[in-house]
């Protein structure tokens, strides 16, 4: 019986013991290729992420700044615009005494036609003390600010103001030999 024990505790301790596997030289290097193409593959991936996400924002910022200069040109363009209309609103005035406070029946006779063809909201016309003399149009004083009337006269040059809140209006204030010229669009 002694003898059987012994190969009893032979058996358990080979059980016990743990085994080393071998690997062979074709498994080690197919190992070590597969983890290093899963490495290259992801610094490829992240490298390609990288440069997309950074030609991206490029293309982002140009596209802004393209937006932001076609707008100052079509606001610049539009100015131009609005102080040719105001060239031609003495015109309309240029039968009546010059401190009246009354609005020019021939411009209000013409008024739509030059909404129409000039694309004007309102028309102001302030004196030299920055004193509203002519309105026409829709009422958007609260708009003009008598600092910029100030301005423009001082100046003796038109300033373009772009004024939104519920809805975007363009001021133009135009120095005259009288006063100062608001025009107003929508």
């Amino acid at each position: 019986m002694p003898y059987n024990c012994l190969i009893d505790s032979e058996k358990m301790t080979k059980k016990n013991k743990p085994q080393s596997r071998f690997l062979s030289l074709k498994w080690s290097l197919l190992i070590t290729f597969g983890c290093l193409l899963s490495i290259s593959h992801a610094a490829q991936y992240l490298l390609s992420y990288h440069q997309l996400t950074n030609q991206f924002n490029q293309q982002r910022q140009l596209d802004q700044q393209h937006q932001l200069n076609l707008v100052r040109e079509l606001l610049e363009q539009s100015s131009r615009l609005m102080e040719q209309a105001a060239e031609t609103i003495p015109t309309f005035t240029a039968n009546e005494p010059l401190l009246t406070n009354k609005p020019s029946k021939q411009l209000n006779q013409y008024w739509n036609h030059q909404q129409a063809n000039w694309g004007l909201s309102a028309a102001y016309q302030y004196n030299r003390q920055q004193q509203l003399t002519m309105h026409w149009g829709l009422p958007v004083n609260k708009l003009i600010e008598n600092g910029k009337i100030d301005k423009a006269f001082q100046n003796k040059q038109p300033l373009t103001v772009l004024s939104c809140a519920a809805q975007c209006f363009q001021l133009v204030y135009i120095p005259t030999l009288t006063g100062v010229s608001v025009l107003v669009r929508s």
